[in-house]
């Protein structure tokens, strides 16, 4: 079991360990292991695996002694995963990640799909700016926050 998780907006500056990647192309994030036995990569940058991040949102950290951090990705089009890898469904994950990890999982691509679909503003269609003290997107010309 992985310890309590503490939701943060902010990154660190730097990593002393490395983070969990939450990486999703589509609906599908990408583990390591195949369908029987599979676990989330730990990295300090997303391209150590090669890949491009489209939308990149910092989750927080485990609390644990070295707190663990995380991010959500979200990558362009369609992918073939790095060798040992694969891009699974969340249900098919189902059973294979810890409860903990699933929950972030979830998490993530809940994010990345905010992330995705909020580019513009839903009142005129300016394109939106990411807030830096709360998760939320504003309309510089109309002002609507979503």
């Amino acid at each position: 079991m992985l310890p309590p998780f503490v939701s943060q907006l902010t990154p660190p500056k730097s990593l002393d360990e490395p983070a969990y990647w939450f990486i999703f192309s589509g609906h599908n994030l990408l583990v390591y292991g195949d369908e029987q036995s599979v676990r989330v990569p730990r990295l300090y940058e997303m391209a150590e695996l090669g890949l491009t991040a489209v939308h990149q949102q910092y989750l927080g950290y485990l609390a644990d002694d070295a707190p663990i951090h995380s991010y959500a990705v979200g990558i362009a089009g369609k992918h073939d995963a790095p060798a040992g890898m694969a891009f699974l469904g969340l249900r098919q994950l189902f059973g294979l990640l810890d409860e903990t990890c699933l929950w972030l999982a979830g998490r993530a691509f809940q994010l990345i799909d905010w992330d995705r679909t909020s580019q513009y503003c839903g009142q005129c269609g300016t394109p939106n700016t990411q807030l830096k003290n709360e998760r939320a997107k504003k309309c510089l010309h109309c002002g609507y926050i979503k």
